[in-house]
């Protein structure tokens, strides 16, 4: 395949760490027909709507990070110029316009209140720049929850059904004199729903005993039949502690919520399985059961760590883009400099991704 003539304004850019897979992969960051417009924000056509996802080739489940939540606007929840972060969103998403549909939160966080989530608790910062996006890995700082000498970091990769989400938190302070460090250092993992007919629990695994939240949603954008076709996505998350992700966890029942806005599992600090925390779950359109029996074949602990999922996801990347093979771009005889050349290589890798 010979280029020789790219938009490049099509190609939306973060300057940040953008992993490139050994193809050049700069990923079409944001729906960026976000402009500000004194203190409302306008939505144009101006230029490309695609999401940033972490995904696999043609998987059932795409995932991002949230980084809005404007009731005006519910498709444009992220934008690359962001810099809050509301959670990993579960997403069918094809376009803003289109909007999504069985979509949910997964998120993990130090809650400022022990009985709930408050507003304060929807969202942390995070720095786009300093955070790893590729289309199999995603990694950031939770700003809000990090000390003067340990970050709070989330990372996530994608399975085909499903995924693991692993939470480094920082180490627990042990107060003197039995006093209040001054500030909380419970281990929150919540997923939020959006209401209206949705259902979520807090349970034990059937395989293992460990923490697990379940549930359904049925959010939606229409399109998804009548009201006869009882139409929910249902999801099933697994819950452990361990450097490793291995430590099944346990909790009390004062420690718990679920409703159909969400559900959460309080985890004390105190405990040094709880300084990293590794969410494994799965979804499907059919049933719990089903969500269940795909999480198995997928992501469970028997089986896949979560560095081998990171493994296994590029490679599948690697196959995908590797069935077209771009020749060398002889710059000299075409005009364009060293650097032009190498973008327009970058540019034709990342619309095939």
């Amino acid at each position: 395949v010979n280029l020789h003539t790219v938009n490049l304004s099509q190609c939306a850019q973060l300057e940040g760490k953008i992993e490139r897979l050994n193809y050049n992969i700069l990923l079409p960051i944001g729906a960026r027909g976000r402009r500000s417009i004194g203190r409302s924000r306008k939505y144009t056509w101006r230029y490309v709507t695609i999401n940033y996802l972490i995904t696999l080739p043609w998987a059932f489940n795409s995932y991002a990070p949230q980084t809005d939540d404007d009731s005006n606007w519910k498709g444009w929840w992220f934008h690359p110029s962001d810099r809050r972060f509301f959670g990993i969103r579960v997403t069918h998403q094809p376009s803003p316009w289109i909007q999504d549909y069985g979509n949910f939160l997964i998120k993990a966080f130090i809650p400022s209140s022990f009985s709930t989530s408050t507003s304060r608790d929807k969202f942390t910062g995070y720095s786009p720049t300093k955070s790893t996006f590729s289309p199999y890995y995603f990694k950031t700082n939770l700003l809000a929850y990090g000390t003067a000498t340990e970050s709070c970091t989330l990372e996530f990769t994608a399975s085909n059904h499903g995924g693991i989400m692993r939470v480094s938190f920082p180490s627990h302070v042990e107060a003197e004199n039995n006093e209040i460090p001054g500030f909380r250092q419970t281990r929150r993992i919540q997923i939020v729903l959006n209401g209206d007919g949705d259902y979520s629990y807090v349970g034990r695994s059937p395989i293992d005993g460990t923490s697990m939240i379940g549930g359904y949603t049925k959010a939606n954008s229409g399109g998804v039949g009548t009201a006869d076709a009882d139409f929910a996505h249902y999801f099933v998350a697994l819950i452990y502690g361990g450097s490793d992700g291995s430590i099944p966890t346990s909790f009390s029942v004062e420690n718990v919520k679920a409703d159909d806005n969400s559900a959460w599992i309080d985890f004390e600090g105190e405990n040094p399985n709880h300084r990293i925390l590794t969410v494994r779950f799965a979804t499907s359109f059919i049933s719990a059961a089903q969500a269940m029996v795909n999480l198995q074949s997928e992501v469970a602990l028997e089986t896949i760590t979560f560095d081998s999922l990171v493994e296994e996801s590029r490679l599948q990347w690697r196959e995908v883009l590797g069935r077209v093979k771009v020749h060398p771009i002889r710059h000299e005889e075409m005009g364009y400099t060293i650097a032009e050349a190498a973008s327009i290589r970058r540019v034709f890798y990342s619309s095939m991704y």
